[in-house]
């Protein structure tokens, strides 16, 4: 399983390049869980394709990667709400970013792979090659057993 994660990473480091070079996609940094950095992708006015890579209570690294639908529910051309599927992938033992007492942590060495829906708040403000945005949502444990957390984050990326 171990050989399987390692050549995801590699798909994952190669699809995150090649986006970098094309236009309509940011970089930036995520704060929360996970903790790191983070690209996002349009690949339509409205759907988007985001990675984060970091460490959180999941794993250090943690890798994730959503699916983005953004809705303009405030009839604004700054303020989008989304909402998102995706997959998070821990590797190794957890961070504890918040202290001793972290709701959940992984001191274990496995790899875990959890599906995410998040909603968000994205502020794309005029003018500016910035991007703002807060999400939150449930993360299930499907492998290598069932279990729930919340994943609450928010960061800031540059469209170059």
């Amino acid at each position: 399983m171990l050989g399987m994660l390692r050549r995801l990473v590699i798909c994952l480091c190669a699809a995150v390049a090649n986006a970098i070079a094309q236009k309509g996609t940011g970089f930036g940094i995520i704060l929360g869980d996970p903790t790191g950095l983070t690209l996002k992708h349009w690949v339509s006015r409205d759907q988007a394709i985001a990675a984060s890579l970091g460490g959180s209570y999941y794993g250090a690294p943690r890798i994730g990667l959503d699916y983005l639908w953004h809705f303009n529910a405030f009839r604004s051309s700054i303020v989008l709400l989304y909402g998102d599927a995706g997959l998070a992938i821990g590797f190794g033992k957890g961070v504890r970013w918040w202290g001793d007492r972290a709701y959940k942590y992984y001191d274990r060495n496995d790899a875990r792979i959890g599906v995410r829906g998040m909603v968000g708040l994205n502020v794309l403000p005029r003018g500016v090659p910035l991007e703002f945005f807060l999400e939150l949502g449930p993360l299930l444990t499907i492998a290598p057993g069932f279990d729930s957390t919340v994943d609450v984050a928010l960061g800031m990326r540059f469209y170059p």
